[in-house]
């Protein structure tokens, strides 16, 4: 066909003008050495692009906007979020641009730009007007990433790329502690980070439903003008991301710790077998030994040395000659290649085996209390033990959230647990007067009875940052004073009761850090929960374990696995958490030694000198703690031994001849002999595609699903039984149990192997990127996304980390289960499908 000339010159002319439209959308770029960002002049993202392979990775279906924020409503709380209505550059050159974000309300924010060759940093260095603004949000940065994210360190992957977004100072972070800054989508991952305004009286907890209720002192210099993020790229892999957060820690001065040398993200020290136990002054020495003997370079004493924890003084009880005692201790536990630790629960504040003087014998006005004040309503004098207030909706309301009813009456603190409506009373009996250590005194009406907000471990908290800080002073006096080179902060979410979310712990860690290193006193740092910021400073994770109801092997198990997996996505160093042999088998040593090598994490013991004493395999459980640290000193296992190890349900032991080789010996199979198999039946499966022949009798054991069992039920369904290939079959099943797992089996004689398993419960889509040859089965041992491939002699010959997390069953809940995959070089397949699932286990996903 011919084209006139005036259509041809009509067609260009259009196509030039699309093309310039599109392209003076484009408000600004900034790139570094492998990252490319666009933003439009409506503040979106339009590009996030892998320069190096010329991948744009933001998501085409979803808004993402550089800065979102949020303003003070009626009620004191978060508005909602609002997008910029437009951009505008005020400034731009030498690879910084300065722009100005326009939201509803007359809202600007200004936010500078600067290219560094690792890294863009952005900041908000305006905010108009003033005291509007409660949050401002970097993102959701919406992106096509399909690979695992690092969600407390705030990293995006695909196969060989990772983008990451890191706060870059104390009040940037996630939302609270232990929660996502990437996370999961549909179509791939999301970065997402936040900065909140504490000018106002607003508490913010973030896992706290009765915020509106609690009490917190304003910051007036807090707020989110001065939030920075750094935008940044890499290569995938551990060894590259690491390396890209380094440069950014080292160039933006955020906490860099390193020990003997090593950065403390790269060191192994933290990880070393670690020997926990009660032991005096009078009993170190016995301690020290058998902590030598089991090759343990770590000792520490839970609770620390302290008579009470706010103050920190040492317990007379344990040490009588005080910190100098400590302070020998430790210098004696190096002399044998041991150092120690200073254990705190953070912020919490209570009398042990003396008053804490925080809270006796005047009560310090900077602790933590409840927003409404009472007022007594008569007199209480000393021998009173009712006590009457006047009374208020807020006041009832308080005492019905409050887990401890404790009041401050002058310098008198009185505990009730029951309370009374009388009229235009509240009347509170059986008071206890007196308590922690304060002085009883006669109280006359119209009194105020203050509230104190009391939690935990029955435990008092700081009320005010200055307080806080004042904590995390003392913590790092008794470190340089003991020398000791480990430092536990357990309970760290205390520190939310401050009411300023993550800031909180992020000044009190980062107090404690500055101290340290000023002194030039290098520390490793562990805690049981985490922000982002305060990633850059705790150099491994450990925890303890208190579910001993499941015998050494079970206990918290499922947890401690999904650990594993958070603390490996995240580049964290790893332990297994604590656990405790005073009466183990020496079987029961192997299981923990091995399993702990299998995920290349450390291991802790806790230890009852007196009751390890008795414990008839005492000697061969201190040679084989001793062996397993000694192997993993020498570096003998290989990648396929220590997936071997990796699974729970096995027994090994190992052997060093004489002439140093080494040999790890598979010992059996082992399932714990507690747990009650309910029923198929319970499932009730229905098919929907498909007939009565694709569901049969369950064809498999228990044993299938590679769980020991260290649980109160277990329930394994009949045979669903899939052959469409990649059309999907259906069923429908009744819920029960806590998570939803499956055994994916193809039979030794079935026409073809499978790859890409996909199973649907409800919406939530489980991919399985693996391949089953006849006569192969997988397994999801655990409520983690964690996949293992079986031979048909039951040996696991593969696994891998999915995306994700395994479905949540709600007992009683109709549901609908979908099974497709591939078959192999386009033949027949087979697949069974067997879902299991379990009752009476713990598990924490966080």
């Amino acid at each position: 066909m011919k084209i006139s000339k005036d259509v041809y010159f009509i067609v260009i002319f259009l196509y030039i003008g699309i093309f310039s439209a599109s392209a003076s959308d484009i408000l600004i770029k900034h790139q570094t050495n492998n990252l490319r960002l666009e933003l439009d002049n409506n503040g979106h993202i339009i590009c996030l692009e892998d320069i190096v392979h010329k991948v744009n990775y933001i998501s085409p279906s979803k808004d993402s906007y550089l800065l979102t924020c949020q303003i003070y409503n009626e009620q004191n709380r978060d508005g909602e979020v609002m997008p910029p209505l437009s951009a505008e550059v005020l400034k731009r050159g030498n690879g910084k641009s300065v722009i100005c974000l326009r939201y509803e309300k007359e809202i600007e924010i200004t936010v500078s730009l600067a290219e560094k060759s690792d890294y863009i940093r952005m900041e908000i260095i305006n905010v108009a007007p003033k005291g509007i603004v409660s949050q401002v949000n970097w993102g959701p940065y919406h992106t096509t990433m399909m690979g695992l994210t690092a969600h407390w360190l705030g990293m995006t992957r695909s196969d060989n790329f990772t983008i990451g977004l890191m706060g870059l100072e104390p009040n940037t972070d996630a939302d609270s502690h232990m929660t996502e800054v990437a996370s999961y989508t549909n179509d791939g991952s999301s970065l997402h980070l936040v900065s909140r305004d504490y000018t106002r009286d607003r508490f913010y907890h973030g896992h706290n439903n009765n915020e509106t209720l609690r009490h917190v002192e304003p910051l007036h210099n807090v707020t989110v003008k001065g939030s920075a993020v750094a935008l940044y790229g890499s290569n995938s892999g551990k060894d590259n991301e690491l390396a890209q957060i380094e440069k950014i820690e080292l160039a933006e001065h955020l906490p860099h710790p390193m020990f003997h040398g090593e950065w403390n993200k790269r060191t192994k020290e933290g990880q070393k077998f670690c020997l926990w136990g009660y032991y005096t002054e009078d009993t170190f020495d016995d301690f020290l030994e058998i902590a030598s003997q089991m090759k343990a370079r770590i000792i520490c004493r839970p609770n620390g040395f302290f008579a009470n924890w706010g103050h920190f003084d040492i317990d007379k009880s344990s040490y009588p000659s005080g910190i100098e005692a400590v302070k020998r201790d430790g210098e004696k536990a190096k002399t044998k290649g041991l150092t120690t630790t200073v254990y705190t629960l953070t912020s919490f504040l209570k009398p042990m085996n003396e008053r804490e003087p925080y809270i006796a014998p005047i009560p310090d006005h900077r602790l933590q209390t409840w927003k409404v004040q009472a007022v007594l309503a008569k007199d209480f004098n000393k021998d009173d033990t009712v006590m009457t207030f006047q009374k208020s909706d807020e006041l009832i309301a308080t005492l019905n959230a409050a887990a401890n009813k404790v009041v401050r009456v002058d310098n008198e603190i009185i505990e009730f647990k029951n309370f009374t409506e009388d009229g235009t009373h509240i009347v509170t009996d059986k008071c206890q007067r007196g308590t922690f250590h304060t002085a009883i005194t006669n109280h006359t009406k119209q009194s105020k009875a203050i509230l104190m907000y009391v939690s935990g471990y029955h435990n008092f908290y700081p009320g005010t940052l200055n307080l806080s800080n004042e904590v995390s002073t003392t913590l790092a006096k008794r470190t340089l004073q003991t020398g000791a080179e480990n430092f536990v902060v357990d309970g760290f979410e205390s520190c939310l009761e401050l009411g300023y979310g993550c800031y909180g712990g992020n000044t009190f860690l980062k107090n404690y850090y500055d101290i340290c290193r000023k002194a030039k006193h290098e520390t490793l740092i562990t805690g049981s929960n985490i922000t982002q910021y305060t990633w850059h400073m705790l150099s491994h994770m450990s925890w303890g374990e208190w579910d001993l109801k499941r015998g050494m092997r079970g206990s918290m198990l499922d947890y401690r696995i999904c650990r594993q997996i958070q603390l490996g996505k995240n580049l964290i160093p790893k332990k297994m958490g604590q656990y405790y042999p005073d009466n183990a088998s020496v079987e029961d040593i192997e299981w923990a030694m091995g399993i702990s090598t299998g995920w290349n994490s450390g291991v802790d013991f806790q230890l009852d000198l007196n009751k390890f004493a008795k414990n008839p395999n005492r000697k061969r459980i201190i040679e084989q703690s001793a062996l397993w640290t000694d192997a993993r000193d020498e570096k003998i296992f290989t990648k396929e031994q220590k997936m071997l190890l990796r699974q729970a349900d096995v027994e090994y032991s190992l052997k060093k001849e004489s002439d140093g080789k080494w040999h790890l010996m598979f010992g059996k199979f082992w399932q714990s002999p507690n747990f009650k198999q309910l029923s198929s039946s319970v499932f009730n499966l229905r098919p929907i595609s498909g007939g009565k022949e694709t569901i049969a009798p369950c064809s498999i054991s228990w044993f299938w699903t590679h769980n020991p069992g260290t649980c109160d039920e277990v329930i394994l369904s009949d045979d669903l039984i899939h052959t469409k290939g990649t059309t999907p079959s259906q069923w429908k099943m009744t819920c029960e149990g806590q998570h939803f797992q499956f055994v994916a089996r193809v039979p030794c004689n079935a026409p073809s192997g499978v790859k890409n398993i996909k199973v649907q419960f409800g919406d939530q889509l489980i991919e399985i990127p693996m391949v089953l040859q006849p006569g192969e089965y997988l397994a999801i041992p655990f409520s983690v996304p964690w996949i293992c491939v079986y031979n048909s002699e039951h040996k696991v010959i593969a696994d891998k980390l999915i995306r994700g997390q395994i479905p949540v069953m709600k007992k009683g809940a109709e549901e609908t289960v979908s099974v497709s995959c591939e078959p192999l070089n386009g033949g027949q397949s087979k697949l069974l499908i067997n879902i299991s699932s379990r009752n009476g286990y713990f598990y924490q996903n966080y």
